[in-house]
């Protein structure tokens, strides 16, 4: 009984902040505000104290811009963590827009979202990702395209890579950096 009372007051707290900070991140989307890109690294990390979780960051983020991570995706608790330690974007599949309530969050946070099972429109997506990353977003890709256990890499699907390149003749110092990241299962 505890516990339920105590999940609930959680996913109350959470609901609050989100209704507090969705309008805010609206506008910021709607007027291009900078402060739409460090909204959603507030609401994650405060998500992340709620639920317990204690972030222990090794090293420093990459500095320079356009940046690209490139992390496999053990959990949901990766895009936590690396939106609650960065201002990032995700790169996700299409599907994520028709499910309740993270389709919303995933919006607010301008998920680029990408249709994978079709070929021809990969170009069009690169083209986006690369007008994202050289607009100094930091762009995350699950280059495996799913969820693992993390204990073995599955498959990578390179095709989206190509948004690095993309980014290249508006890149300022003609770079892009991509950066691999190994998530450590986060303790609770």
């Amino acid at each position: 009984m505890i516990i339920r009372l105590r999940i609930a007051a959680l996913l109350l707290v959470v609901v609050i902040v989100t209704l507090f900070m969705a309008p805010l991140q609206i506008l910021g989307l709607r007027f291009n505000w900078k402060i739409r890109r460090r909204l959603p690294g507030i609401w994650h990390r405060i998500a992340c104290r709620l639920i317990g979780l204690k972030i222990h960051v090794n090293g420093a983020l990459a500095t320079g811009r356009p940046l690209m991570i490139a992390s496999n995706h053990a959990s949901w608790l990766d895009i936590l963590v690396l939106s609650a330690v960065a201002d990032v974007v995700f790169i996700a599949k299409s599907e994520v827009k028709t499910w309740p309530v993270f389709n919303m969050l995933a919006r607010l946070q301008a998920t680029i979202f990408v249709e994978r099972e079709e070929r021809r429109k990969t170009g069009e997506q690169v083209s986006e990702i690369g007008a994202r990353l050289a607009d100094g977003e930091i762009v995350v890709l699950f280059p495996e395209g799913t969820t693992s256990d993390g204990n073995r890499l599955l498959p990578v699907k390179t095709s989206l890579f190509g948004a690095a390149s993309a980014a290249l003749p508006a890149a300022p110092g003609g770079g892009c950096d991509v950066c691999a990241r190994l998530p450590a299962l986060p303790h609770l």
